[in-house]
């Protein structure tokens, strides 16, 4: 048995990769910026919010666990 991401399209990919990377940006930014506010939380979230509820509408089966399944074994 194998554990492995499947994505209805390559759309719903190019939106994961956006969404990483907008979080991997965020969080650098929270560790460069000093000491962080409430605003600076606010803005991040303010990010990651909206971009879960558009992925949950767009790509609702993307928005859930790995599938398993059986590969042949070479």
């Amino acid at each position: 048995m194998n554990e492995e991401w499947v994505f209805s399209s390559n759309s719903s990919k190019i939106f994961f990769v956006i969404f990483v990377g907008y979080f991997l940006l965020a969080w650098i930014f929270l560790e460069v910026s000093g000491p962080n506010t409430w605003v600076d939380y606010a803005v991040v979230l303010g990010g990651v919010i909206p971009f879960l509820i558009y992925g949950h509408i767009k790509y609702p089966k993307d928005m859930y666990s790995p599938t398993i399944g059986t590969k042949p074994v070479k």
